[in-house]
Parts: structure tokens; C-alpha cells; sequence
């Protein structure tokens, strides 16, 4: 699966760089140009790159807000595949995602060794995350809700 992120986030920066110098008015031209840069893919991966980026169509061109850039976090890379948060407890807060990729976003959030956690246990689709103080887990809770909202 890395091997694909980093695919991915190479694919996207290249979007970003090219989309910033010239104008490209379709992903026909779009997929031309990473070609060029020996990028090979598909239509739909790039429709749902510029869609991730924020682009929108402005005069007939793409057009990418001030913020586009690809995640440069463990979490941003995975936070796609969060479904749910809901504590579970004083001390517990239950994580569900896409089917295969809870171990997957804990070992992320392991990764980045968020203060507010004190460890993660992972199944298939859940995974819950200990927080040492109630407080701890309120800050979770509301990193959670500021990237979520962020989609």
C-alpha cells in the first residue's frame, strides 16, 4: 500500500505543479501532460485527484484554491477511510472505517504519536484509541471533528 500512496501524493504534486503554471482547460490534456512527466493513469484517478485538490473549473480552465496541496501527514494520507468517531467511555473512543483499513489509520495515528493518545487496538473495520484523562479524550474528539470537516 505504500507504494500506491506515494504514487498517489507524486501523481497529485504534479497535478498541483502543472495546474499552477499553465492552464488546462480538460483531463484529457491534463493526463497528456503528466504523461510527459512519465506519470501514467487513468482518467478516473485523475478526475478523483482534482476533486481531493479542490479544483474547480474557472473560465474554462482548472483552478486550484490557495491550499491544494497533498497531505503531508500519516493521518491526512488515510483520513478518507474514517467512517465514524464515538466515544466509548471516559477513556475510549471507537473509530470505525472502510472495510480492511482500521489498522491501517491507528498505525497512522501510532505514527504520528498524538499526545492525546496513549495507544491504539485495531480489528478490520473499528479500532479504539486509550486516552489517559477525560480531557485528553475531549482534544481527540475535536482533532477528529477539524479533519473530517475538512472533506
Amino acid at each position: 500500500m505504500p507504494l500506491d500512496r506515494e504514487h498517489r501524493d507524486r501523481r497529485r504534486q504534479a497535478i498541483v505543479e502543472i495546474l499552477r503554471a499553465n492552464p488546462v482547460e480538460n483531463q484529457k490534456e491534463l493526463l497528456s501532460r503528466l504523461r510527459e512527466r512519465g506519470i501514467e493513469v487513468t482518467q478516473s484517478s485523475v478526475s478523483r485527484d482534482l476533486k481531493d485538490l479542490g479544483a474547480t473549473r474557472v473560465e474554462g480552465v482548472y483552478d486550484l484554491p490557495s491550499w491544494a496541496q497533498p497531505p503531508d501527514t500519516e493521518f491526512e494520507r488515510v483520513r478518507g477511510f474514517v467512517k465514524t468517531v464515538h466515544t466509548a467511555g471516559p477513556h475510549q473512543t471507537l473509530v470505525t472505517t472502510d472495510a480492511g483499513a482500521a489498522r491501517l489509520v491507528a498505525h497512522a495515528i501510532d505514527l504520528e504519536k498524538w499526545p492525546e493518545a496513549v495507544g491504539t487496538l485495531a480489528g478490520d473495520d473499528t479500532f479504539l484509541i486509550f486516552t489517559k484523562e477525560i480531557g485528553h479524550q475531549k482534544l481527540l474528539l475535536q482533532r477528529f471533528k477539524t479533519f473530517l470537516e475538512g472533506d
